[in-house]
């Protein structure tokens, strides 16, 4: 017997375990909704810490770092097992997101909308900007975008 069907013949079973483990006894499939939440739970909370340490080392190189490029290789440098691990982080967070609605763009998107917040608590802090009217506004258009990618169609 090919090695290559064995494989094939492993992944088919344990595909046809996955699903009989979710059905319903009307035969649809049905979703275990606690492990979902946890798992958009862990993905918010990846993406939340991998973004702001992404984005306070940016913050604080701006703010603090003499702008010479050497200085600034010198201090990237010493930050890149930092940068890795958040890479890793906001990495699992999409992954993560995209488990959870199965919908790649929508995740992205999520991403990019927590990062956008992360980066109007960092100017507070950092630069002590703070929030308008138009920071609101374009906030709540981010939100409406995530309405409107989620919409069936």
């Amino acid at each position: 017997m090919d090695t290559r069907q064995d494989v094939c013949s492993v992944h088919q079973l344990m595909t046809v375990k996955k699903l009989s483990r979710g059905k319903h006894k009307s035969g649809k499939l049905q979703h275990d909704e606690t492990e979902a939440d946890m798992l958009l739970i862990y993905a918010l909370a990846l993406l939340l810490v991998g973004l702001f340490a992404v984005n306070g080392i940016f913050a604080y190189q701006s703010k603090h770092i003499d702008p010479a490029f050497w200085t600034t290789v010198w201090y990237q440098t010493k930050l890149i097992p930092l940068f890795f691990a958040a890479n890793l982080m906001i990495g699992y967070g999409v992954k993560f997101v995209h488990q959870v609605f199965g919908n790649l763009t929508f995740a992205l998107t999520l991403s990019k909308g927590v990062e956008i917040i992360v980066c109007v608590v960092l100017g507070f802090f950092f630069m002590k900007e703070v929030p308008k009217w138009n920071t609101y506004a374009g906030l709540a258009m981010v939100i409406a975008g995530f309405w409107v990618t989620k919409m069936k169609g």
